[in-house]
């Protein structure tokens, strides 16, 4: 649904059809912005999916690193802009292994006998702060592409209203990067932030949520690599 669908069926699920300033939303205000309110459901329902689907978020970059340089920002420097968290990142030379650099905490890089200004191949990577990252021991040479960083990336908010603007190329989105089928959890939690905005009732909608969510993650959220099934929580432990 694009988003244009997306308002008209939430107003539909809260019985507002009465424009504001009689009714309580409207699609571009100051105050309560269902525009806004459909963008954060967005985010809300990827949180719920990603245990089930995690390869729909995850994205990949190559590392470069420099010799006697330790830091990275991983935007400025790494070119890499929809960045959220770091998952992993891998060795991605020719002959090597693509197993991953140790992952550690920056006050426990002692474990490691990581010493301060020593260089050579690293073998950890930690955080130095909220988007930069650090080899140790500090890379000694060059090497273009030596890495593969593994990432959660951020979904686009809505910005345009009907499918015929969508053109992710341009930055124009009126489809909520998400699968199809996920589109009416969205909407769904949209309507749940505008019952606690209008302070009313919504377990109906809050249920039928719950349903749509299960469903999902149940069928389409169950089609995983078979490599990777024995790692997933079952249904119950992250849909209640």
């Amino acid at each position: 649904m694009d988003r244009k669908s997306l308002a008209k069926y939430i107003r539909g699920l809260i019985d507002e059809f009465t424009e504001y300033p009689q009714g309580l939303i409207r699609d571009d205000s100051d105050e309560i912005d269902l525009d806004m309110l459909i963008n954060v459901s967005i985010q809300d329902v990827a949180l719920d999916l990603i245990p089930h689907i995690p390869h729909w978020f995850y994205k990949t970059f190559l590392i470069s690193v420099s010799p006697n340089k330790r830091e990275y920002d991983i935007v400025d420097d790494l070119g890499v802009e929809d960045y959220q968290i770091m998952k992993d990142i891998l060795h991605n030379q020719s002959g090597e292994k693509p197993q991953g650099l140790l992952y550690s905490e920056i006050d426990q890089l002692h474990e490691y006998d990581i010493i301060v200004g020593e260089t050579g191949d690293p073998i950890v990577w930690s955080y130095e702060g909220k988007n930069v990252i650090a080899f140790d021991p500090t890379p000694s040479a060059l090497a273009v592409n030596r890495y593969k960083g593994i990432y959660w990336r951020k979904l686009p908010d809505l910005n345009k209203d009907d499918a015929s603007d969508h053109d992710p190329a341009n930055g124009d989105y009126s489809i909520p990067d998400l699968p199809e089928p996920a589109h009416v959890i969205v909407a769904l939690d949209a309507a749940q932030q505008c019952h606690m905005i209008g302070e009313e009732e919504s377990a109906e909608i809050n249920i039928r949520k719950i349903i749509e969510l299960k469903k999902f993650t149940a069928n389409l959220g169950s089609i995983k690599p078979s490599f990777s099934q024995r790692s997933r929580s079952k249904l119950g432990e992250s849909v209640r």
